[in-house]
């Protein structure tokens, strides 16, 4: 003691400082709940907060994946410095587009970014479709078949697209193909505003000789919800994908007569569809070789489809496209291609017409076939 007072040893204590660190969140605003026509404008204005405590010195950028665009809609707080729980707006004007009134809603996903600092997303919702609605969209695995004895998977997407919560069983049936039923979950009860479930097969679907003479699987459905109030029909297909083999059967013949050159065009292909000619070429005619000789117009099937002056050149490009309009050719039907010259023309043996052709029900497809003279 001294005195007497007690003297106690110095105490210390620790105080940990907060750290630094920014933080953002970001609300959205519609100048509207209902927007149901096509074209109408909604003005989003979107709230960024700072909820940490340190400044935001860089740019902060609200994305909306919600909005449909290319780009993606975005906007950029104006102001400088976003200062600890400081707020700041900025708006995007948006045109409802087709889709937007297909879906039925509009539902944001915005999104604000600086550099360091990501956002939780934010949502709202502008009704497109006022009224309830259900509707069904289809898919195939393989998405396309090339024969019969093939299986494919069938799945469903059941979506609420209108303005309203659905509520259940959620029941699909389908009259073609027969024999496929389809099982539904049973949540969520009710399925919000603009969202959807899916909906498999119990197995798998085998294609058959009918599917592949049609070229499809038609595959017709129906879909209830809401105790069966509201319903919906699905009418589409899973198309016949084949190796396009086009050729001709007989070979194809030409013959000279004056001033005349004839081809009898005729289509096997193995589908039951229409051949396109797009392109007739005529290669090593060598018409330089032949004093003022020129081709002045070709008929098909009795019809003028081009008239005019080829020229005098080695090889003579005809194309449906852009000159006489797509050529059909029903399968099985014949059809002569005549080429009419200016005076009477002799071949000289090496030259030959190609003609291309393409079926609509085939991609890329480009298969010659050509008949030398002889």
């Amino acid at each position: 003691s001294n005195g007497g007072s007690i003297l106690s040893n110095p105490a210390s204590a620790t105080v940990a400082l907060p750290s630094s660190s920014a933080a953002l969140k970001v609300t959205v605003t519609p100048s509207t709940s209902l927007a149901t026509t096509l074209g109408a404008q909604v003005t989003y204005t979107y709230t960024v907060k700072n909820e940490g405590n340190v400044t935001i010195n860089q740019s902060v950028v609200v994305t909306d994946y919600g909005l449909s665009g290319s780009p993606t809609p975005s906007c950029t707080l104006s102001g400088g410095a976003l200062p600890p729980q400081a707020t700041r707006t900025c708006t995007i004007v948006y045109a409802v587009k087709q889709l937007d009134l297909d879906a039925g809603s509009i539902i944001n996903n915005a999104v604000a970014v600086t550099q360091n600092t990501t956002s939780a997303a934010a949502t709202g919702i502008v009704i497109t479709y006022n009224a309830p609605r259900i509707t069904l969209t289809f898919s195939s695995n393989p998405t396309a078949f090339s024969g019969s004895g093939q299986n494919l998977f069938f799945t469903f997407k059941l979506r609420n697209t209108g303005n309203t919560n659905v509520t259940g069983p959620y029941l699909i049936t389908l009259s073609s193909p027969s024999g496929v039923t389809v099982t539904c979950p049973t949540t969520p009860n009710p399925l919000p505003i603009g969202v959807e479930i899916t909906c498999n097969a119990n197995g798998n679907y085998t294609t058959t000789n009918t599917d592949v003479n049609a070229a499809k699987v038609t595959v017709q459905a129906s879909a209830s919800a809401s105790s069966g109030n509201l319903t919906t029909t699905l009418n589409t297909s899973v198309p016949y994908s084949f190796s396009c083999v086009l050729y001709h059967n007989p070979a194809p013949v030409l013959t000279f007569a004056a001033r005349t050159m004839t081809m009898n065009v005729i289509s096997s292909i193995n589908n039951s569809g229409t051949v396109n000619i797009s392109t007739i070429s005529l290669t090593g005619m060598n018409l330089n070789t032949h004093p003022q000789q020129r081709i002045t117009s070709i008929t098909y099937g009795g019809v003028t489809i081009w008239s005019g002056n080829s020229g005098q050149t080695s090889d003579i490009f005809f194309n449906s496209n852009s000159l006489f309009g797509d050529l059909t050719l029903p399968k099985g039907q014949n059809k002569y291609l005549v080429f009419n010259f200016n005076r009477d023309y002799t071949p000289l043996g090496n030259e030959k017409v190609v003609i291309k052709f393409t079926q609509s029900s085939c991609q890329d497809l480009d298969s010659s076939n050509s008949s030398q003279v002889p």
